[in-house]
């Protein structure tokens, strides 16, 4: 049986010229959702939001060029390197792949897997 979350009482504020919402719920649950883009002058803020998160959800396009792909690898690799994060789940969603330039299934995967050997400091 599936109940239909409310989302009622959203608070929406903008630090960084960013999307951040505070999410209540007749559930009983509130989050507070930070939305972050992954331009280079922003990356530096995003340690600032790691304490306390009890979940992170890192988006990838899938579909973007060969040295894009390697900053996304890198500046995921110290997010899951970060002592923060220790104990959070990440869910890594690869965007784009309707696109005919996407990566495969097996080439996410293999991002993926590259950074499961990484531990936090």
């Amino acid at each position: 049986m599936s109940k239909k979350l409310e989302v009622c009482n959203c608070c929406t504020f903008h630090p960084f010229g960013e999307t951040a919402e505070a999410i209540h719920s007749s559930l009983v649950c509130m989050f507070v959702l930070c939305i972050f883009s992954g331009g280079e002058k922003v990356r530096p803020f995003w340690k600032h939001y790691y304490k306390g998160a009890q979940a992170l959800v890192f988006v990838i396009d899938s579909a973007c060029q060969e040295e894009s792909f390697e900053i996304t690898k890198t500046e995921l690799e110290n997010v899951m390197c970060n002592s923060q994060l220790r104990n959070v789940p990440i869910l890594i969603l690869a965007s784009c792949q309707d696109k005919a330039s996407a990566r495969n299934d097996q080439q996410v995967q293999a991002l993926c897997f590259t950074l499961n050997t990484f531990a936090p400091t």
